[in-house]
């Protein structure tokens, strides 16, 4: 639907829930600035509706304008979508899949009794039937071993595996993502009933031990159900930890959303990249002086993670770009993979793309970069240029033996090897590479059943070719 369609309503004219919204809405400039009264109108207020003139509200989040009438076009979403989805419950079970398309190339998709706001060119909304294959959703992990109780599982990690556990952790994740300090004391000890941690050290070591059951090389699921039973453990404190806005909260926040690059199902990387956007800017507004270095740090993390999770979903970011420029370099993985981002947002040109290749490869040698990272900018190559090359060199990085996968592979993988297998000039490269798509398709589907859907897509349009 387009923003510019009409959606003349008051708040007393529309549902509880709706003008629960309405009533939200902040004064628009013009009145601000003219200091006169301003009502909840869409998708104009009366003095802007009198005088002809636009009326836009100062979005303080990604702090821009916005036109009312965008927030017109939503609610009519939101009333499509409500309709749609009582429509659905009646004929489908709440595990289908059901694409609402939208004339701007968006797409909502249901999954999981909720619905996904997805680009044109997510996996999501270009195969609906991706979430509803059998086998390859929520009621393939009825194939996993029982749940031991958590007590049993969690009294495991002694102060040898805390150790191997957290020092995994910052060899993988930390450099990239630097949510934490990775020299804090409580990351020494394993938390138990002796442990003199606090609730948020005690939070902290669980979570960073649970990720790092994730960062196996080779997507090795051993250690699967012991992150499921720390991080079942973790929850127990998470609502004493966020009830205060501070630091401590923010972590605890990303930390879920870092898990649930790992994780998808057990948690909404979405609204926790949001939750946690949200209250960086309530801090950031506070300015204190001995938290600007950590919440400089942690707004880089917000980006990183709120960004890769919207190039996959093919929507735009929510999330507040660093100034990373002023302080860029090729030996900081965080603000390298910052970098990173625009260029596969389009937001920065060619040249850029070529300087931070340039960069690379010419402190490659002097510095020890990790295979994530260097899997990032695969990726970020074979978006902004695809060829049949970028797409060798991504499936080729996935499938060095010390690559750490995430739920977002599968992705790129099928995207890299449908590529290679369309284009019907690379020959004997589209066998190697179907392989690699392949291969790295069989890994994540140890952990995610979905990549199976994936791997079969791959495989039929194979041999379709062959026909």
């Amino acid at each position: 639907m387009s923003p510019n369609s009409g959606y003349a309503v008051d708040g007393d004219d529309v549902g509880s829930w709706e003008a629960d919204l309405v009533q939200l809405l902040p004064a628009c400039k013009r009145c601000r600035t003219a200091r006169k009264r301003c009502d909840t109108r869409l998708p104009a207020c009366a003095n802007c509706t009198r005088s002809g003139a636009e009326c836009n509200f100062l979005d303080h989040i990604t702090q821009e304008l916005l036109p009312r009438k965008y927030i017109a076009s939503m609610l009519n979403h939101l009333k499509s979508l409500q309709a749609a989805r009582n429509k659905q419950f009646d004929t489908v079970s709440t595990e289908d899949t059901v694409p609402v398309s939208t004339d701007n190339g968006y797409h909502f998709v249901q999954a999981r009794g909720g619905f996904r706001y997805l680009g044109s060119n997510a996996l999501l909304a270009a195969r609906p039937d991706f979430l509803s294959v059998p086998g390859a959703g929520p009621a393939s992990t009825a194939t996993r071993l029982e749940f031991p109780p958590v007590a049993s599982l969690a009294g495991l990690v002694d102060s040898q595996w805390h150790q191997v556990l957290v020092g995994r952790y910052v060899q993988v994740l930390h450099k990239m993502y630097p949510v934490i300090d990775a020299n804090q004391p409580c990351l020494q000890q394993p938390p138990g009933p002796s442990s003199n941690l606090s609730t948020f050290e005690s939070f902290l070591s669980k979570m960073v031990c649970s990720i790092a059951c994730h960062c196996l090389p080779g997507n090795d699921n051993s250690l699967v159900l012991l992150s499921d039973a720390l991080y079942a453990e973790a929850l127990v404190s998470l609502e004493s930890i966020t009830t205060d806005q501070d630091v401590e909260a923010l972590q605890a926040i990303l930390l879920l959303a870092l898990r649930s690059l790992f994780d998808a199902q057990k948690g909404n990387i979405g609204q926790q990249v949001t939750f946690a956007q949200r209250l960086l800017t309530e801090l950031g507004s506070r300015d204190v002086e001995d938290a600007r270095a950590t919440l400089q740090r942690l707004q880089c993390a917000v980006y990183c993670i709120g960004s890769e999770a919207a190039t996959v979903l093919d929507r735009p970011p929510a999330v507040i770009a660093p100034d990373y420029k002023s302080s860029f370099s090729t030996t900081n993985e965080n603000m390298f993979l910052c970098s990173l981002y625009p260029t596969k947002s389009g937001s920065q040109s060619e040249k850029s793309l070529d300087g931070i290749k340039e960069s690379l490869q010419t402190e490659f040698e002097a510095v020890e970069y990790s295979p994530c990272l260097l899997a990032k900018m695969c990726q970020s190559v074979f978006l902004r240029r695809p060829t049949v090359e970028s797409a060798m060199d991504l499936l080729a990085c996935y499938c060095q033996e010390d690559m750490v996968l995430d739920a977002f592979t599968p992705h790129w993988a099928y995207k890299a090897g449908i590529f290679i297998l369309q284009d019907s000039t690379s020959g004997q490269r589209t066998l190697k590479g179907h392989v690699l798509a392949c291969t790295v398709l069989d890994r994540c589907a140890i952990k995610w059943p979905n990549a199976r859907v994936l791997r079969q897509v791959l495989q039929d349009h194979a041999m379709s070719q062959e026909r």
